[in-house]
């Protein structure tokens, strides 16, 4: 087993901070719909007692909210929201072209849910969200704790707000913010912030699709990269609810199998 992992897994059913000297990171993408791949690795991390692992989380786009749900220890919401609650409503509607995702329709999912903010903002582990400043034209990362409850929805629209997808930002103090764009070089910069800025002694990255990933072949040691394998085919905006289920299952299966205890992980209400 890869010393990142072994590192996480002596944390279990700790919660930071932990005086072990190290500082561990965890990493999680977005994707549109294939973020219930994020949402099921982190269910996988929550049954293997590694919720509060972490000292610090970077989060973009739905892997922010998806992020939020797996510290506050209510990521099954999360992957429910996925594959039930916006699959039936009007989240991806081909014939909007001008608004093909509706971000404001999972904001509302978010709080009729009952996510708790104040859980999250009770968790010791930071967690920061990249967003793009419109306005310097650069990545600007923001951390959770650095805002209250009734904010918090501010950082999860602007985290989601998808160039050309669901055009639009966010005002958040001085400055306009939408998700990071989707480009090699954005992400290659995403990336490299936290490697080379974050002084992690280890840090775990879990990406929603192949393509994502930016370091295989040339990965630090002290970085472990879960990437889902290339011939899982999960388009971006499915809504398909059985094919998002099965996604989750699998990519579940597979995060547990790298940290060497196998099994399916439990979807809500199993």
């Amino acid at each position: 087993m890869h010393s990142v992992l072994k590192n996480i897994l002596a944390r279990r059913n700790k919660a930071v901070p932990v005086k072990d000297g190290r500082k561990i990171v965890l990493v999680m993408f977005g994707g549109t719909m294939t973020g219930i791949r994020g949402g099921a690795a982190g269910i996988a991390l929550h049954e293997l007692g590694l919720t509060h692992a972490f000292d610090e989380i970077y989060s973009v786009s739905s892997g922010f909210g998806n992020a939020s749900c797996f510290l506050s220890e209510q990521i099954r919401h999360s992957t429910h929201a996925y594959y039930d609650y916006l699959p039936k409503g009007d989240f991806i509607n081909w014939l909007r072209p001008w608004k093909l995702v509706d971000i404001d329709l999972l904001v509302q999912t978010m709080k009729v849910r009952g996510f708790d903010a104040k859980r999250l903002l009770a968790c010791k582990t930071k967690l920061y969200a990249c967003l793009y400043n419109l306005d310097k034209r650069c990545a600007d990362y923001l951390e959770v704790h650095d805002f209250g409850p009734r904010q918090y929805y501010k950082l999860l629209k602007a985290a989601t707000c998808i160039p050309y997808l669901s055009p639009g930002f966010v005002k958040i103090g001085q400055y306009r913010y939408e998700d990071l764009p989707w480009t090699h070089r954005h992400y290659n910069d995403f990336l490299n912030h936290v490697v080379t800025t974050s002084r992690a002694s280890d840090i775990l990255i879990i990406y929603n699709y192949h393509g994502q990933s930016k370091l295989q072949g040339s990965l630090p040691d002290h970085v472990y990269e879960i990437v889902p394998k290339k011939e899982w085919n999960l388009k971006r905006l499915e809504i398909d609810p059985k094919i998002l289920i099965k996604e989750c299952r699998q990519m579940g299966t597979f995060v547990k199998d790298q940290f060497g205890q196998p099994g399916e992980i439990l979807l809500h209400n199993e």
